[in-house]
């Protein structure tokens, strides 16, 4: 579903009823926070007519009634959709990792993080059997329910299957995106007064999110979007005050409400955060939202201030396409960064934010040679070419993985 669909209050179970009653229709939301499901998925999926919603997210509810309305939130529909990812088989979850290996071949990536919606134990078990030929790094993503997270999930896996696959880190959200105005902003929407989104996860229950990855030695991955959300975040982490997150590898997924206030306070602490420039390319919507006098999604800000940067995808694949709107920003131009910047974030800064920065990342020796060969020189091309850009050469600790002819 493209932004329109999802903020369709009117589309909802009963809606697809009338349109499939007899097969099960998952609609899933282009940002994956809100999904849309008819009656017979609903029961397909173990959601229950009354389902309490679980700590994190909400069901949506028909007028009048506790009865769920089909249309649900954060939290609430990640459960049902990994039941859905589960209902595929080991072997089929494998294929689907090998052509994902394919496919980041053909783009020169040579290492994926990857918090999968298939539970830890299941996705390890997929990615041993595929022995893919790039290196994967499955990140624990772990559900909730009524009252409490569901924290021990993927605990008992170990740090590493086989030379390539590594598992590590645990990821929580603490709010939504603009897209559904749901990233906690702390003041009105411009185009819906009536909301300011809202944060998944109480205060408390932020700090105890921290508490527990340094309990475990855990590296710990927070995505917030609002600056509310990134507030709480930073209350909690301050509350740790003789703790060097840096060295633990705390990282903020996304951080676009990040304001000129915040920005001391993220440095300080030493926090990565990890960007993802495709999102900038919703600016129209993003005016929408934050009004033509936004100051949020600042990126070269960021750089400048020396804040650990790193680059990801959460979006398509294709890194060029990110390379695209990290070097034009079309949400605020004057945030664009270098092609040089922007190629080290996504590189080394990617690296530094999986906590291997000393292994791998930058050409240099002792590094893994993990090298790409690129059709055209990226730093020479108008942008506008760069999403045509491919590897015609993928090397691999050192390895011919992929070669174009």
């Amino acid at each position: 579903m493209g932004e329109r669909l999802i903020n369709e209050p009117a589309l909802d179970r009963y809606f697809l009823d009338k349109i499939a009653p007899l097969h099960p229709v998952l609609l899933l939301g282009l940002t994956n926070h809100t999904n849309v499901l008819n009656s017979i998925a609903l029961k397909r999926l173990g959601v229950d007519e009354d389902e309490p919603d679980p700590i994190g997210g909400f069901f949506e509810r028909s007028p009048g009634s506790n009865r769920v309305s089909g249309r649900i939130n954060e939290y609430a529909q990640w459960a049902p959709q990994r039941s859905f990812a589960s209902m595929t088989t080991i072997e089929e979850g494998a294929e689907s990792i090998r052509r994902l290996s394919t496919d980041c071949l053909n783009f020169g990536i040579t290492t994926i993080q990857n918090m999968s919606w298939t539970p830890a134990d299941r996705y390890a078990s997929m990615l041993e059997l595929a022995d893919p030929p790039i290196k994967i790094r499955l990140i624990r993503f772990p559900p909730s329910e009524a009252g409490r997270r569901l924290v021990g999930e993927g605990r008992s896996l170990p740090s590493s299957i086989g030379p390539r696959v590594s598992i590590s880190g645990t990821k929580w959200i603490l709010d939504g995106t603009p897209i559904e105005r749901a990233a906690a902003l702390g003041h009105p929407y411009a185009d819906d007064p009536s909301t300011e989104g809202k944060e998944n996860f109480s205060a408390s229950e932020v700090k105890e999110m921290l508490r527990e990855s340094l309990e475990l030695d855990d590296k710990l991955l927070l995505h917030a979007v609002g600056t509310a959300a990134i507030e709480t975040m930073m209350d909690a982490v301050e509350g740790f005050s003789t703790v060097d997150w840096s060295s633990r590898g705390l990282r903020l997924e996304h951080g676009d409400g990040i304001t000129p206030k915040l920005l001391p306070r993220v440095k300080a602490a030493g926090i990565t955060i990890v960007q993802n420039p495709t999102h900038f390319f919703f600016a129209d919507i993003l005016r929408e939202r934050y009004g033509e006098k936004q100051k949020q999604f600042v990126f070269r800000t960021l750089f400048e201030e020396g804040i650990p940067m790193a680059i990801g995808s959460d979006g398509p694949l294709n890194p060029f396409l990110g390379l695209l709107a990290a070097v034009t920003h079309p949400c605020r131009p004057s945030e664009a960064v270098s092609m040089e910047e922007a190629v080290i974030a996504y590189t080394y800064g990617g690296a530094c934010a999986e906590g291997a920065g000393d292994l791998k990342g930058k050409i240099a020796p002792g590094y893994a040679a993990d090298l790409a060969v690129l059709s055209q020189d990226i730093f020479s091309v108008s942008p506008d070419t760069l999403p045509a850009t491919t590897s015609v050469l993928t090397m691999i600790d050192g390895e011919i993985a992929y070669r174009s002819m």
